[in-house]
């Protein structure tokens, strides 16, 4: 099974919930369902694991040497169980010499008949429902000593009393369920019964069996109620050879365990665990009160030590400058460490020896990459029997990709637009497995699941070594290997009687299996940590896939809706291990639990805080796995191998009766309680605003779980360095996506690599500048061929010398600064782009706050079978509305008191979100954001990019304080209603202020002009029409003689981009440059607020405040240009009068007039228009025939000037360009008339010689 949190009950358990609660809500009961609910009772069972030596009965008075022989071994522990008082368990050995269960005579007649007869269903239908027998109620001395004062001789010396017992039991979970813990009350009436009992059950450290169950149950498989026969202390526990030794071993019994819990259909119960403590009380009537502490085996690993010496010692004895680090340093301190040196020892002295031929050693066919001859290969057993649902759910290739033994590990980067390959850059390699550790692999290969080849399952790279400079973070370990080294170096065998050896833990290392939270663009930001391999998503289409040649991080569904990553398959580094592994408690103890929490909680930080890696233990089978308490979307849709699925709806009904299904509930008391941390403070009040994001906080849970409530004195939250207050989250966290795009982009050249990939804390070291080729072959991006072309990238040359312990590979460097850094970034940015998406789904939410401080405590019936982290149904009829869609509970402790005869389970829950983002709408938000992001900071000048002219003399949107400088010029007045819900106020954007919409006193409204871009009289008709009576190199697309195209599709443009337009032509045709205008004031911006259905806004930048809508913007083709090709297209608009030009992607140019110039637009109506398009064409007239008489007395040799923009400059009105236009005709004429009869060296003075 996997590790995900928020699996079902078992089907067990569910089917026992219905009929418990189909029993209760029954209305013509019959004499068994009465019996049932009033009379049936609990009971309790406890055995002692112990062995009893000769020695030690020696000790007790009175007893014969008959007696002793019977109580030696496991004599004393059967005949002294205590299960209503005292029980004695088994008599004689069954045919193949084994102790003979407790069945009647009766019983064991049928018995001996049905095996002669070999009737096999018989004998298991005798072995499960024996009876317990009046002989089981005896002392260890025979019926006679039920009831005794002494031992032996002496046992009546002080009359007839009570037989000691259970008085009650109380188990509850600890360490949010991973131990459960027993404190068994007994009572002892005498000081021999007392000795017994000490012998038994007051042994620190020893196994007891604990079990208890309901003295009747329904069974599942028809509904009857029946009563609970014999149990493990009857069947199994006591179970031994001829010789009277063990055949059961712990891991037997938690395994038969849970079949036990199903067979009684969760009526039935038990531990298995260690005493932990002890105390008692002497009384004063001469009884003795005894209080015993039982813990499952996950207390023992919770305190399990590592730090033990190796069992060999290396042979070198000194080291040379470069090896001062932990893993030559510590080598002689424990197994694991030896481990790592060896492995160290054994990478570099292959790699030497084969000096780069490591590729023809495995290409002989002889070895893999693991070092073992083929045929040598371990056989592989399955674990699973359903792996092929894994296969086919994600995609899995079956295989084997051994490039990585050729190529190493590698930097790749691809442009998927102009399927440009990269040179990929070779930064470490897998390592050879020694040949003494050959047992792990060993014992990782052994379950492998069937269907997945041995070199595709266990992958091709164990170890790995990286060329950093700084040698001591060079090494890293796979996660999986890793547990699996600590299981079989550092954590203690058992050996049983029989001489079995197992393990106290086992540990969970299957890589498909154990899944963890998956964010896009995913990094391991701390290389001193740990790596991961992924494909990094940038802008412009450009991919790097970051240590290609490891074992795969990332794991996608087949529907390609969710990602997940691979535990097992992240890289820690060796040197950060060994830190961990020496940082000992006060005693100077290294303790497993402890360490491997801290691997966990830097492996959250290196993934930029997204997941809550933290290591569990069940105590239903002592597995330890590695839990994620992020929730995972899609994960009812894994397989049953990795989530498993119930065939069997199940609810509780918490209250009253159900009359729909006539059911009622078992539950005694039920709680709803809100636990407050002052963490979960923050989050709450970050939650209440309507983005549910705020710098250092992402609860969009919260924010969800509020959803369509608002705090009017709190609608959103900012800190005091924001600018706006009701500004959109997108608006208020630049900075954020400033920063992530830079450490994204932080390059001039893709062919110069010294920071392409700084992300990872890894700069390539530039201790050369030579061009170097280190050329792969990928696939080719999905449906096209590779380009022919395979760039050179220039950094640090591949290091030749073979002694170096880098040879072969590119130089890095881990540069301490940009880790922190980058850390910060990323971890905020993930945090952002959650936020983001879950703002665009609506009722999605991140689920990045795990737990929510919601406990659900339910009181009922005893059942078993709930475990740790399941997901809890309940009839959510008396909770909140909201809280069934956006909320599900969590099992985190399942307690359970025993006394008076009643068994009651108490179950505790924790809230999480339900309603999660997909992987598919991360990713998309994610592009579409940095695509957006990055045209702006382009415009801005904030980020150094390719194109290397940008003209951002003003915004090239709207800016907030200038937002009724500029009306949105629209087709028609219900638009007005529609910009308002959608960017008013009370939207999401909040881009347009209250009372954007009013009107002014003669009916016009302030902020809107109702202008169609098709009237005939529209600047945008005026401009088609200009072009089309003239040689012109403009085009728009889709203009007709009637149709303004793109350029009015939508609405009008304003009097300003007219004028500007004019230039614009008039400058093209000059220069002869062809340009194509392929949006205006078009429908595309109009967006919603036009047609419903319409796909814009895709980012921050929207119909109210883009300033296509306000009719300054163009946008201008580059699609299939150059870069000079683009560059002189925007220097051509540049020199038309717009100052704000950028390049987008797709490829277009975006060019826009001043937003912070007030409208020189009128309000009126066709017909004032059309005489102001003809005074304004009068007026361009004349500004072209001043232009045109400044070229002349230029050309004349003279260098007076006149103004034709004097108009603009002054703010006058069109007629007062007219004195400067004579003003001009009056000097060129002078000027003539001059040179004509004095020549061309005259000058002239106000017209004059």
């Amino acid at each position: 099974m996997g590790n995900i949190v928020g699996e079902p009950f078992k089907d067990y358990v569910k089917q026992q919930i219905n009929l418990r609660q189909s029993l209760h809500g029954k209305i013509n009961r019959t004499v068994e369902d009465i019996n049932y609910l009033n009379s049936r009772t609990s009971w309790i069972k406890l055995a002692s694991g112990t062995k009893i030596e000769m020695e030690r009965l020696n000790m007790l008075p009175n007893l014969s040497q008959t007696q002793k022989e019977q109580l030696t071994g496991l004599g004393l522990a059967k005949n002294f169980t205590l299960f209503n008082g005292i029980s004695k368990i088994g008599t004689g050995t069954d045919t193949d010499g084994n102790d003979q269960l407790n069945f009647s005579i009766k019983d064991q007649d049928a018995l001996a008949r049905a095996q002669k007869n070999k009737d096999y269903g018989k004998v298991q239908d005798i072995y499960y429902n024996s009876s317990f027998t009046s002989t089981q109620k005896t002392g260890f001395l025979g019926p006679e000593g039920a009831y005794f004062s002494g031992i032996g001789e002496g046992k009546y010396d002080f009359g007839i009393v009570p037989m000691p017992g259970i008085e009650n039991v109380s188990v509850r979970a600890l360490e949010r369920g991973s131990i459960r813990r027993a404190t068994i009350k007994l009572k002892a009436y005498n000081k021999q019964q007392f000795d017994i009992i000490d012998i038994l059950y007051l042994r620190l450290g020893y196994t007891l069996l604990l079990e208890w169950g309901d003295s009747h149950y329904i069974n599942n498989e028809d509904g009857e109620i029946e009563k609970l026969r014999t149990t493990l202390v009857e069947r199994e526990f006591f179970r031994g050879d001829r010789n009277g030794e063990f055949v059961t071993t712990y891991y037997n019994l938690l395994d038969v365990l849970e079949k036990e819990r199903e067979k009684y259909s969760g009526c039935y119960d038990a531990l298995v665990g260690k005493i932990s403590n002890f105390k008692w009380t002497f009384n004063p009537d001469g009884t003795y009160s005894i209080t015993l502490d039982v813990i499952s085996l996950g207390d023992v690993i919770e305190s399990l030590k590592l730090n033990i010496a190796p069992y060999t010692s290396n042979e070198t004895t000194s080291l040379s400058d470069n090896q001062e680090n932990l893993i030559d340093s510590k080598r002689e301190d424990n197994e694991l460490a030896k481990m790592f040196f060896e492995i160290k020892s054994f990478g570099i002295k292959e790699e030497s020896n084969h000096a780069g031929e490591f590729g023809k050693y495995l290409e002989s066919g002889k070895y893999n990459v693991f070092g073992y001859e083929i045929e040598d290969v371990p056989v592989v057993t399955s674990l699973y029997q359903g792996i092929g649902s894994i296969i086919t759910y994600f995609n899995i290739t079956t295989t084997p990709d051994n490039t990585s033994l050729e190529n190493g590990i590698t930097f790749e980067t691809v442009d998927t637009k102009t399927n440009t390959y990269y040179d990929a850059i070779k930064v470490g390699r897998c390592v050879t497995i020694p040949p003494e550790y050959k047992k792990i692999y060993n014992s990782l290969i052994s379950k492998t699941p069937k269907g997945i080849p041995k070199l595709d399952m266990l992958e091709y790279c164990e170890y790995l070594q990286l060329g950093t400079e700084n040698k001591k973070y060079q090494w890293y370990i796979r996660f999986g290997n890793l547990l699996e080294a600590i299981n079989q170096l550092l954590i203690h065998n058992l050996k049983s009687s029989n001489g079995d050896v197992y393990s106290e833990l086992q540990i969970d290392t299957d890589s498909y299996t154990n899944l963890m939270y998956y964010i896009p663009n995913m990094v391991s930001l701390d290389p001193r940590i740990c790596i991961i391999s992924n494909h990094i998503q940038k802008p412009d289409g450009i991919v790097d896939k970051i240590f290609e040649g490891i074992n795969p991080f990332r794991l996608n569904a087949g529907n390609g809706e969710f990602s997940y990553g691979r535990i097992m398959n992240i890289y820690l580094n060796m040197n950060y291990v060994l830190e961990l592994l020496f940082e000992v408690d006060k005693d100077g103890n290294i303790v497993f639990m402890d360490f491997l929490r801290k691997v966990c909680d830097g492996i959250n930080r290196s993934l930029g805080s997204v997941n809550r890696l933290e290591p569990k233990i069940s105590p239903d089978n002592n597995i330890l796995k590695i839990y994620d308490q992020t929730p995972l979307p899609g994960k009812d849709n894994l397989p049953p191998e990795i989530f498993p699925t119930s065939s069997i709806d199940s609810v509780f009904e918490l209250y009253g009766y159900n009359n729909q299904d006539d059911t009622s509930n078992f539950i005694h008391n039920v709680g709803l309680t809100t636990e407050i941390t002052p963490e979960y403070a923050n989050m709450i009040t970050v939650g209440a605003t309507a983005d549910g994001y705020v710098v250092g906080e992402e609860a969009t849970a919260f924010s969800k779980w509020n959803n369509g409530i608002v705090d009017r004195f709190k609608e959103t939250m900012a800190f005091a360095d924001n600018t706006r207050l009701d500004s959109s989250i997108q608006e208020k966290y630049d900075t954020i996506k400033i920063n992530y795009l830079k450490l994204l982009k932080d390059y001039q050249d893709p062919n110069d690599v010294s920071n392409w990939y700084s992300y990872t804390g890894l700069n390539i070291s530039e201790t050369s500048k030579e061009a170097f080729s280190f050329s792969i072959d990928p696939l080719a991006v999905e449906g096209q061929e590779r380009s022919s072309s395979n760039p050179s990238r220039r950094a640090g040359s591949i290091i030749s010398n073979p002694d170096d312990e880098n040879f072969g590979l590119i130089a890095t460097k881990i540069n301490s600064e940009n880790i922190t850094s980058n850390t910060n970034i990323v971890k905020e940015y993930y945090k952002y782009i959650q936020a983001v998406a879950a703002s665009e789904e609506q009722l999605a939410s991140s689920g990045q706050t795990g737990f929510l401080p919601f406990n659900l405590q339910l009181d009922m019936d005893g059942l078993s079978g709930m475990k740790l982290y399941q997901k809890i149904e309940v009839n959510s009829k008396f909770l909140p509305t909201n809280y069934p869609e956006k909320l599900e509970f969590i099992t985190t402790n399942v307690d359970h008191e025993l006394r008076e005869n009643k068994w009651v389970t108490k179950v505790n829950s924790i809230a999480t979100v339900s309603n999660l983002l997909s992987t598919q709408q991360l990713t998309k938000t994610l592009d579409n954001n940095q695509n957006s992001y990055l045209e702006q900071l382009r415009n801005e000048g904030k980020i150094d990019d390719k194109f290397a002219i940008r003209v951002n003399e003003y915004p090239s949107k709207i800016p907030p304080d200038s937002i009724t400088l500029n009306p949105i010029i629209i087709q028609k007045e219900s638009q007005i209603s529609k910009y308002m819900k959608l960017y008013g106020p009370n939207s999401f954007y909040k881009h347009l202020p209250e009372g954007f919409d009013e009107k002014n006193p003669d009916g016009t409204y302030k902020n809107f002009i109702i202008r169609n871009g098709t009237d005939g009289t529209s600047y945008a008709m005026q401009f088609i029409k200009y072009l089309g009576g003239r040689d012109s190199r403009i085009k728009v697309k889709d203009a007709r003689a009637r149709k303004p195209g793109q350029l009015g599709n939508g609405a009008d443009i304003s009097k300003r981009l007219f004028n500007a337009l004019i230039v614009l032509a008039e400058n093209a045709l000059k220069e002869d440059i062809v340009l194509t205008i392929t949006a205006g004031n078009d429908e595309f911006h109009q967006g919603k607020t036009l047609k419903s259905g319409a796909k814009y806004p895709t980012s921050n930048v929207t119909p109210a405040n883009t300033t296509h809508t306000r009719g300054i913007a163009i946008d201008v083709r580059a699609e299939g240009l150059s870069v000079d090709e683009i560059n002189t297209r925007i220097k051509l608009l540049k020199k038309s009068g717009f100052g704000s030009i950028l390049f987008h992607d797709p490829p277009h140019i975006h060019a826009n007039i001043n937003p912070n110039t007030p409208t020189q637009d009128l309000f009126g109506g066709s017909t004032e228009l059309a005489e102001n398009a003809r005074r304004e064409s009068i007026y361009r007239a004349k500004q072209q025939e001043i232009k045109k008489i400044n070229k002349e007395i230029l050309e004349l040799g003279d260098t007076k000037q006149f103004d034709p923009d004097i108009v603009e400059r002054t703010g006058g009105s069109y007629n007062d360009i007219n004195p400067e236009l004579q003003a001009a005709r009056d000097y060129l004429k002078a000027l003539k008339d001059s040179r004509a009869e004095y020549g061309s060296t005259v000058r002239l003075f106000k017209n004059q010689l």
